[in-house]
């Protein structure tokens, strides 16, 4: 069931990818402070909504590649912004491959909730209103109350639901080419890691298998030897090189002209780093196998997410009937003029052509080192 609660994941991760790259073009076309904060905050405050959010965090289907980019047309048109049909195409490219970098270059499943909240933590830096930085804690919270207790199997269930929803895309960005982070055929390339060991404390290289049971203990390791994908023609025994590391960590906003992140999110509180109902740490007195992994109870291996979905009793709802009740609650900001409602004045709403300077190629990723 951990498929029905991929999606919170896919849009926190997609929208704030989005806000990175609207913040990014809307400072390098010397739009207003004003109306670029007003970007920023709208559109954020539509994609927090408590009613938008309530029905993404309610187990549903994973949406197909096409209705998310729905969602995210509608949601990139709640402000005063108006984006053509090419600059969103465009802006949709460099939200999922970013995204799909950073899926990518976690060394364990788990580390795709500590992708997720670093986005909301960088974000917040950009924000100044209470009611949206509110919004956005609250999100956190959730994402905290409904992913701290996913099991390994899970969340290595939720990398596979990932990957699948990326499919095959392969745009190339300019800005990952630069920093030699991506393929000239557009595939991603993994950042070096640990000599190989057997030491169990330690992930191991690229090629490194880990075997775990269901209470999430590691029971086997398994290595294999990695081969370079830099070279079509290279042979089968060309050693992998790896790419370089990546100087801002996964999550963070990568066109940011300084590259200083802001500071990380408070550690993940999980099931079994949770405090006991006297007070005590559970997580010191639970029962540990050799490695240090913590044993759990019968009651506890049926799967954080095969519970929730249960209780939400959400399975037999269609996947267009939950896009559709997920699509009609973004709604624009409303203010007052004379006492009737209104959304943004045509004379306040301005166009932004994302790429125009861009006749083909990689999609452009401009600022923070590179890119066009």
């Amino acid at each position: 069931m951990t498929s029905l609660l991929c999606l919170p994941v896919v849009v926190c991760n997609l929208g704030v990818e989005m806000l990175y790259v609207l913040e990014q073009r809307l400072r390098a076309q010397s739009v207003s402070d004003a109306k670029a904060v007003k970007v920023l905050h709208d559109v954020t405050r539509a994609m927090f909504a408590p009613e938008f959010v309530n029905e993404l965090f309610t187990p549903q289907p994973t949406y197909s590649q096409a209705a998310t980019r729905q969602i995210f047309d509608k949601l990139a048109h709640t402000s005063i912004m108006r984006l053509s049909e090419s600059s969103m195409d465009k802006l949709y490219d460099l939200m999922t491959m970013g995204f799909k970098f950073q899926l990518a270059t976690c060394e364990k499943p788990e580390d795709i909730l500590n992708v997720t909240l670093l986005h909301l933590a960088t974000l917040k830096s950009y924000l100044t209103e209470e009611s949206v930085l509110d919004a956005v804690d609250a999100v956190d919270a959730e994402l905290r109350a409904t992913y701290g207790a996913f099991a390994k199997h899970e969340w290595l269930a939720m990398r596979r639901e990932l990957f699948r929803f990326l499919g095959n895309k392969r745009v190339k960005v300019s800005l990952l080419l630069h920093e030699k982070l991506q393929l000239e055929d557009g595939r991603m390339r993994l950042p070096v890691s640990a000599p190989d060991t057997r030491d169990r404390s330690v992930l191991g290289p690229v090629g490194t298998t880990r075997r775990h049971d269901i209470a999430g203990s590691e029971q086997k390791r398994t290595f294999f030897s990695a081969v370079s994908f830099d070279d079509a023609n290279a042979g089968a025994n060309k050693k992998f090189k790896g790419a370089p590391k990546p100087e801002i960590k996964p999550g963070g906003n990568m066109y940011s002209h300084d590259r200083q992140a802001p500071d990380p999110p408070a550690p993940i509180q999980t099931l079994e780093a949770s405090d006991g109902t006297d007070g005590t740490s559970s997580r010191a007195a639970a029962a540990r196998d050799a490695y240090g992994n913590v044993r759990r109870g019968n009651a506890e291996l049926l799967g954080a997410a095969d519970r929730m979905a249960a209780a939400a009793g959400r399975e037999a709802r269609s996947g267009i009937a939950e896009m559709n009740a997920l699509a009609g609650l973004i709604r624009a900001p409303i203010k007052t003029r004379g006492g009737a409602s209104a959304g943004p004045s045509e004379e306040d709403t301005f166009k932004l052509n994302l790429f125009g300077d861009l006749a083909g190629g990689a999609a452009s990723g401009g600022g923070g080192g590179g890119g066009g």
